[in-house]
């Protein structure tokens, strides 16, 4: 990242959290420009160009402090393995999510995509999906097959918003329990 500029940390998760108003709300890495950031963040395009040098950094800012985000929402929801209604608990954490932290989760669907083009975000991606395998097989104790289980009911969901089929409640009228069902299977 081109921190030309040094930064209070306040500032820097302003500039973060307009970062990823900012491509969520424009179509992701190729949608959004540094002036859509600045006029997200409040300030001049000039200034974020300082603060970020380039897009990709900036995406790449707005892509980890969304995963940061949303690892430490998820950590929260503590959902302990053997508990009956655990992976129901992770499902619910996901539908909460897509009206709590909608821009977060798209931002990780636009990263997903840009992955195969942006070699930085592809590795960013994968470091992501280490970091949610991690949690659940060495942090909760999950075997392979239920913690694939999880990630694959999580891309379920993920594709999901990406076609606009989630709204603010978590799904859009119609789908006949689809969200629901993902994780109460």
């Amino acid at each position: 990242m081109a921190d030309r500029t040094r930064l209070s940390k306040t500032r820097r998760l302003e500039y973060a959290q307009a970062a990823t108003r900012a491509f969520a709300r424009r179509g992701g890495y190729h949608g959004a420009t540094l002036n859509d950031i600045a006029v997200e963040a409040g300030v001049t395009q000039p200034r974020i160009s300082q603060v970020y040098g380039h897009k990709l950094d900036a995406f790449l800012e707005a892509y980890e402090f969304a995963t940061g985000e949303l690892l430490e929402s998820w950590a929260a929801c503590e959902p302990k393995p053997g508990e009956p209604d655990w992976v129901r608990r992770l499902g619910e954490w996901y539908r909460n999510s897509v009206s709590q932290d909608r821009d977060k989760l798209l931002v990780v669907q636009y990263a997903i995509s840009a992955a195969g083009k942006e070699p930085r975000v592809g590795e960013a991606v994968r470091q992501f999906v280490d970091r949610l395998w991690q949690s659940l097989t060495v942090d909760r104790k999950l075997s392979a097959q239920e913690a694939s289980d999880v990630l694959a009911r999580g891309l379920l969901l993920q594709f999901s918003l990406a076609t606009d089929t989630m709204d603010g409640d978590g799904e859009k009228a119609g789908l006949g329990g689809f969200t629901a069902a993902v994780f109460d299977a």
